[in-house]
């Protein structure tokens, strides 16, 4: 009962992280939000994998949602949620890409 409780916890949060997104008008291509989002928004038959990119329907990974921090996003914002498993405070994470430089120090 824990484990589903936490799960639709997490689900209920990234939806409104997702959600609240995409009210900023950041469109879905913009955006790696997972296979059920990718999939509803996204969902191309003729997609084909892209390196260094999720497998699900990713056009630009400039946003993305994610259980933790990773390297070359920055955070834009965290939305807590409550597990009951490990008695918690959990969060989704908003993260954005950060420019590369391309410079070479010259």
């Amino acid at each position: 009962m824990a484990a589903t409780h936490d799960y639709l916890a997490w689900n209920r949060t990234r939806w409104q992280a997702l959600n609240d997104l995409m009210e900023q008008g950041v469109t879905p291509e913009y955006i790696d939000g997972g296979y059920e989002f990718n999939g509803w928004y996204l969902n191309d038959i003729k997609y084909q994998k892209q390196r260094g990119k999720s497998y699900w329907w990713v056009n630009r990974d400039d946003y993305m949602i994610s259980s933790g921090l990773l390297k070359g996003y920055q955070e834009v914002k965290r939305y807590p949620f409550t597990r009951w498993l490990l008695l918690k405070q959990d969060n989704v994470f908003v993260l954005h890409k950060m420019a590369e430089d391309k410079t070479n120090g010259t």
